[in-house]
């Protein structure tokens, strides 16, 4: 998933990486470690070592293979080749014809030691434990300033700025001019980027409203999952719930409004018709707030986000600490990807 982070006080590249550190998921050794907790597991380990069984696929010489196995690799190309990409990536695929049985993990291992090794590639050296070092705070795996959301801010005139690197599909707006991804607050148009947004948010609802104006409105997503699916998720019923959304008239015009050339200029990849069920003047405000707010805040040592708030709960917040912000302090806009 990635997600816009606004992060406060970075003056150059090397004090924007002090600064997310303490943020970073246990990378394989790139995290420092004094932000890591150590997790033991060995007691759970014992347990399904005693108790479980995994898949295997039995091989005619009498071998047991795991589906991840390198024997079952086949490579393919990705639709990302069709953008020019050169690289290639694999995936696994088992013949028909081989059996898939479930053994005990005592037979398929002699020890538990073995069985830990496999798992853990051994005991921790510093602890002389199984288990791993995980971030209890982490929020990101790897970041860049700018991304997809490139160039993020909008400058007053006559100021500049610095721009950050484009997403994999490029920037959000080839148009640099008076734009970028670090900036001094005070230099940040930050009225001309909510008015900006509130008028394409207008000329986008008005289009939609035009398309969908004679489908009945539509029970919204949240509604049909929560009658569904239960908070920790089935797969079963998740699938009917979104048969049942999708089905609906007004949801079926919109997908296919959303999917032609228009659609995607107006609309990106990740629209609902929910969003325009609302009245225009909500729909605006919304878009309107929404503008120079990013998903999450790194400032004065801490992490704040959205997850898990209404979309006004989180804009008030997220003013309340744009305004303690002195207007000589550095802010990047960092595309995040947890």
């Amino acid at each position: 998933m990635h997600f816009t982070t606004l992060v406060v006080g970075a003056n150059d590249g090397d004090e924007l990486h002090d600064l997310l550190a303490p943020y970073q998921e246990n990378n394989f050794g790139t995290t420092d470690k004094s932000y890591l907790e150590f997790y033991d597991i060995e007691d759970e380990l014992r347990r399904r070592y005693e108790t479980e069984s995994e898949e295997r696929i039995v091989m005619p010489d009498g071998r047991l293979l795991k589906h991840s196995d390198e024997e079952f690799v086949v490579p393919f190309k990705t639709a990302d080749d069709l953008f020019g990409s050169e690289f290639t990536i694999s995936t696994r695929e088992i013949p028909d014809d081989l059996k898939r049985r479930k053994f005990p993990l005592k037979k398929l291992y002699k020890t538990f030691e073995a069985f830990a090794d496999a798992y853990c590639g051994g005991r921790d050296p510093d602890c002389d434990q199984y288990g791993f070092w995980e971030n209890p705070s982490a929020e990101w795996d790897w970041y860049v300033v700018g991304g997809r959301w490139s160039p993020f801010f909008k400058l007053k005139d006559g100021y500049e700025g610095v721009f950050g690197e484009p997403g994999v599909f490029g920037r959000a707006d080839d148009d640099l001019e008076g734009r970028a991804d670090h900036a001094l607050k005070g230099d940040i148009d930050f009225w001309g980027m909510r008015n900006e947004r509130a008028i394409d948010a207008a000329k986008t609802y008005d289009v939609v409203a035009r398309v969908i104006e004679r489908t009945p409105i539509n029970e919204s997503w949240d509604v049909i999952r929560a009658s569904y699916c239960n908070l920790a998720g089935d797969g079963d019923r998740f699938e009917e719930a979104m048969t049942k959304y999708e089905e609906q008239p007004r949801v079926k015009t919109f997908t296919a409004f959303a999917e032609t050339e228009e659609g995607r200029r107006l609309l990106g990849y990740s629209s609902q018709v929910d969003d325009f069920n609302a009245t225009r003047t909500d729909y605006i405000q919304q878009h309107r707030h929404a503008a120079a707010t990013t998903s999450a805040v790194v400032m004065n040592g801490h992490w704040y986000d959205s997850f898990g708030k209404d979309p006004q709960t989180w804009h008030s917040i997220y003013a309340k600490m744009l305004n303690q912000i002195p207007d000589s302090t550095y802010l990047t806009v960092v595309d995040c990807h947890r």
